[in-house]
């Protein structure tokens, strides 16, 4: 017993020596690796059975890492041969199945979301223009205090005049552009902080042709007035210059406002014009900057200014501001040699507008909003820009209401510079900008 003892102890290790000294074995992975574990519980069993074949592969087992491979030893059929070899790792290119690679695919998905983001901005503006068109249009209820010689029918929507029949069109929105400066100085004035409309335009877009009409009524125009108490309770209607609507006593810029865009709907015959767009003068300085300038010929010599009467210049900052600015207050009709100058201002800063995208309008408007107060809301506002993007210089058109100056007293004996307007040059330029010739 005692000699089967070491006979079975030295044939133990004689298979342990003939392990260890295998071929390709790596003791290392051996001890840890599970599927050197199975090779070696497996070769156990086919030591024993013997039924393999020398040299035959017994089990073949691989894993992420290494292949282990136990072969039937073809020297001694009693033991067996462990091959672990290690798998070699492909370098990666960091690229996925379809071959794009990490770098790649981030580009894309970066470029996926910049394109949506786009998309979604333009959707957002196509439906803001489309809701501020809507919002824009408003009811004709008919037309008050017309010339004797104009027939309105069916509640203005019909109108005759100098032997032509005019039909409202439903495409015009309106808004009126007021320009306030302070001229709280006036003894009419009742608040320091006053402003008078220094500037006022009406402006009409037929939106089927995004055609612009704009309508420059001078700032001396007599024409009816609500006036109010302090405690903001109406006082009546009466008629002085357009530019003190803006100066009565409301409580607010944008109660002034509507204040002078009610006295614009009076004078044009109570057509419903309730949108204002109300800008501080000081705000050119910033607009005229912000659009690379505005080219004229300059028509009058200007106190201070660099140019002459006649020269080419562009009008930037302070100089645009002082251009459209001033006027000799004590010299009579003075208004209307600055009022020329305003008009050639207008056109040219809103030919420049014709260049730009409706969010590079919009943007123009976000850098003055904080001199600006009006009742269009965001859609309306990218309607408005979308218009005066689209229109083009050719479908801008802006004329001057017509009329004569005359030298009147108010109550205290105080005198005034009124501007009567022509009642044919209101009533023309009224069926121009909203009506449509059928005849």
């Amino acid at each position: 017993m005692p000699n089967q003892s070491n006979n079975e102890t030295d044939a133990e290790k004689q298979h342990a020596g003939e392990l260890e000294n295998a071929n390709d074995v790596n003791p290392s992975r051996q001890t840890d690796s599970t599927e050197a574990a199975d090779a070696q519980k497996h070769a156990s069993m086919s030591s024993e059975s013997n039924t393999h074949a020398p040299g035959a592969v017994i089990k073949s087992t691989t894993n992420p890492h290494e292949t282990v491979t136990v072969i039937q030893d073809p020297d001694d059929p009693d033991s067996v041969i462990i091959r672990t070899r290690k798998r070699e790792r492909k370098k990666s290119s960091k690229k996925h199945k379809n071959g794009m690679s990490t770098k790649m695919r981030v580009i894309l998905i970066v470029l996926a979301v910049i394109v949506g983001l786009i998309v979604a901005v333009g959707i957002a503006l196509a439906i803001a223009v489309n809701t501020g068109n809507m919002n824009l249009h408003q009811m004709l209820n008919g037309l008050d205090n017309t010339p004797e010689n104009v027939t309105v029918k069916d509640k203005g929507q019909t109108v005759e005049y100098n032997g032509h029949t005019y039909k409202y069109n439903e495409n015009v929105v309106s808004f009126v552009a007021i320009g306030r400066d302070d001229e709280s100085n006036y003894s009419f004035v009742t608040r320091k902080d006053a402003s008078c409309a220094d500037a006022v335009v009406l402006f009409a877009i037929d939106t089927s042709t995004k055609k612009i009409r704009a309508i420059l009524v001078p700032r001396n125009s007599w024409v009816p007035v609500d006036l109010y108490n302090a405690d903001q309770s109406y006082v009546g209607t009466r008629d002085m210059q357009l530019a003190f609507s803006h100066a009565v006593l409301l409580d607010s810029l944008e109660k002034c406002a509507a204040n002078t865009t009610k006295s614009v709907s009076y004078l044009f015959y109570n057509l419903p014009i309730t949108y204002y767009v109300d800008v501080d003068f000081k705000a050119i300085r910033q607009a005229s900057t912000a659009i690379g300038g505005v080219q004229v010929e300059a028509l009058h010599n200007i106190p201070g200014a660099s140019y002459s009467a006649g020269d080419t210049v562009i009008l930037t900052g302070d100089e645009a501001l002082r251009y459209v600015r001033y006027r000799y207050v004590d010299v009579f009709e003075s208004i209307l040699e600055r009022q020329e100058r305003q008009v050639q201002f207008v056109k040219a800063f809103t030919a420049k507008l014709s260049n730009l995208s409706a969010s590079d309008v919009l943007g123009l408007y976000n850098s003055v909003s904080g001199d600006v107060v009006t009742n269009l809301g965001v859609s309306e506002l990218a309607y408005l820009a979308y218009c005066f993007s689209t229109g083009g210089n050719s479908g801008f058109e802006l004329t001057t209401l017509s009329g004569h100056s005359e030298i009147v007293l108010d109550d205290a004996g105080e005198e005034y510079e009124a501007y009567y307007l022509d009642s044919s040059s209101v009533m023309q330029n009224t069926l121009d900008a909203f009506y449509t010739r059928v005849d």
